[in-house]
């Protein structure tokens, strides 16, 4: 299995370096997928999650809109992964929050991924962000 390199890096001769570790290549695929909103690609308007809207939730409802975008956008988009464990954590008082995905790979090995949300301002600015 042989993947480019996420975020993009170019090695000494210019090229974009390929990856081959497979948790590596399953992990930048979530990413990917997780940090796309829905509608963002004009040719696949379906791909990607709708997390972003889940922010606009109240806290309850913002644990189930986040799990079941992120539930379908997996089995949708990445089916040979199988989530283990997706744990939400609470939303701070600045109004952001951690969201930890572990999934199995097809070799049945664990890989993991967190994202962080952030909050923007109306000039569209990041006001603060998870750290």
């Amino acid at each position: 299995m042989r993947a480019i390199n996420y975020p993009f890096t170019l090695d000494l001769f210019g090229k974009l370096e390929a990856v081959t570790t497979e948790s590596k290549i399953y992990m930048d695929r979530m990413l990917t997928l997780l940090s796309t909103p829905k509608g963002q690609r004009p040719w696949n308007p379906d791909y990607g999650t709708d997390i972003a809207s889940a922010l606009f939730e109240n806290d309850n409802d913002f644990y189930t809109a986040a799990k079941v975008a992120i539930t379908e956008a997996m089995d949708r988009w990445l089916p040979e992964l199988r989530i283990t464990s997706l744990v939400l954590d609470e939303i701070s008082s600045e109004g952001y929050a951690n969201i930890t995905i572990v999934a199995a790979l097809p070799n049945d090995r664990l890989t993991s991924v967190t994202i962080s949300s952030a909050v923007f301002g109306a000039n569209g600015l990041i006001e603060s962000a998870a750290q």
